[in-house]
């Protein structure tokens, strides 16, 4: 779970990631067992799992995180055979190359901190690109909005 300081952010890339991965069809295909669903019915869900100490750099690295049906997300990620089948996908996806520096990138510790500058920064880009993708892939806006139009950010 995102801490308060963070929270907004993985709002945002959350939204971010379930479009990114979304077909022009308007459909995400979770790749640990192939469902088919809407963005808006998918999840970000983590590769290599956020609340694992030494994976806990990667809750925000584009290329751990992917479109992903709940039910694997929540539980059938536990399952070895479902975390070989995502990690197969990222890395056909991405590259061995990219996949392993990225987990030894993980595994030094040199990765840093967030400072609030840098979070609010990473949110506003999550924000902007999601709403480039929602035009370029004509897909509707899902989550709710305040009575001015603006964004809950939850």
């Amino acid at each position: 779970m995102p801490t308060k300081r963070t929270k907004h952010l993985w709002t945002w890339m959350s939204r971010y990631i379930r479009l990114r991965d979304a077909y022009n069809s308007g459909f995400c295909l979770c790749p640990t067992c192939n469902h088919v669903a809407p963005p808006k019915d998918m999840e970000a869900g983590h590769c290599f799992p956020k609340g694992s100490y030494k994976y806990r750099s990667l809750e925000f690295n584009e290329m751990n995180v992917h479109a992903q049906c709940g039910g694997c997300n929540n539980w059938r990620m536990r399952q070895p055979e479902y975390q070989e089948r995502f990690e197969r996908h990222i890395r056909e996806r991405w590259g061995d190359k990219k996949i392993d520096d990225m987990l030894a990138l993980a595994l030094s510790g040199k990765d840093g901190k967030r400072s609030d500058y840098k979070i609010n920064a990473q949110k506003e880009y999550y924000k902007q690109r999601t709403y480039e993708l929602l035009e370029e892939k004509g897909i509707e806006r899902w989550w709710r909005t305040k009575k001015n139009g603006e964004d809950y950010d939850d």
